[in-house]
């Protein structure tokens, strides 16, 4: 796979976010939950698969110390972009505008309080960050491991662009400044998608590291962030549905991808 290729993958997956943004944000409030409540389900459970693929067919690269150290620093940018959700000075001054339940990109939709757009941009930038490294990796093990990272991301880079859209139209903007945001956010993405891919051929040992952080990065994405997001959106039954069977296909992606 070329570097070319990869940056086509990358840059669809960011500008998905910024063309289904738009028309989803005018769906009246509760379609909109549901489908973004969907959305973070479907993106959670291909997600978590992904995560398993990745961790199986890269756990032989190299020793498991270093796929551990790596699993840790992969926990960083979650961790740091909770800690944004929770602080409340990023929010309204009285911590109201702060979403509850770990359902930060959500706060729009189930808080009537004003969100402060750059908050939820530089939030949006940090899960970008390790979700391109995670594509980047896929990429050099299995082309069609990538691809299918790429799409499962694209899918969550929706919810996130409609979650910024709102933000944005809060604070008095357009829906047109919302989706550029949504691009911006996801920059990192594709420019770490690129690195990544170049770097770990010309750096073999870094493999089980690589792995192992986006491994990490994908779970507690997953786990801590969009499934918490999707029950707060469209209920407990209904996400349970969409997750079990995003996550049944595995086995036959799996198998398709010859893994």
């Amino acid at each position: 796979m070329d570097p070319t290729s990869l940056l086509g993958i990358a840059v669809g997956a960011a500008a998905l976010a910024a063309i289904a943004s738009g028309p989803i944000y005018r769906l009246s409030g509760s379609r909109i939950r549901v489908v973004m409540g969907w959305s973070n389900a479907l993106a959670a459970g291909l997600m978590l698969g992904a995560a398993f693929a990745l961790a199986f067919e890269g756990w032989g690269g190299g020793p498991g110390l270093a796929f551990g150290m790596g699993a840790l620093i992969g926990l960083i940018p979650g961790v740091v972009s909770y800690r944004i959700q929770e602080d409340p000075e990023l929010w309204d001054g009285d911590g109201r505008g702060r979403p509850e339940g770990g359902a930060a990109e959500s706060a729009d939709f189930i808080n009537p309080s004003q969100t402060r757009p750059y908050a939820s941009l530089v939030r949006h930038a940090l899960h970008a960050a390790p979700e391109g490294i995670a594509i980047g990796v896929a990429a050099s093990m299995n082309l069609g491991l990538g691809l299918f990272l790429a799409g499962a991301l694209a899918i969550h880079n929706m919810a996130e662009g409609v979650s910024l859209v709102s933000a944005t139209r809060r604070a008095g903007g357009s829906v047109g400044a919302g989706a550029t945001r949504s691009v911006a956010s996801n920059v990192p993405q594709v420019a770490l998608a690129l690195v990544t891919f170049a770097l770990l051929p010309v750096l073999p040992g870094m493999v089980p590291v690589g792995v192992g952080f986006s491994v990490a990065a994908l779970v507690y994405l997953s786990l801590v962030d969009l499934l918490p997001q999707a029950y707060a959106q469209a209920g407990e039954k209904s996400i349970a549905i969409v997750t079990a069977v995003a996550m049944s296909t595995i086995p036959l992606i799996a198998g398709a991808l010859g893994l």
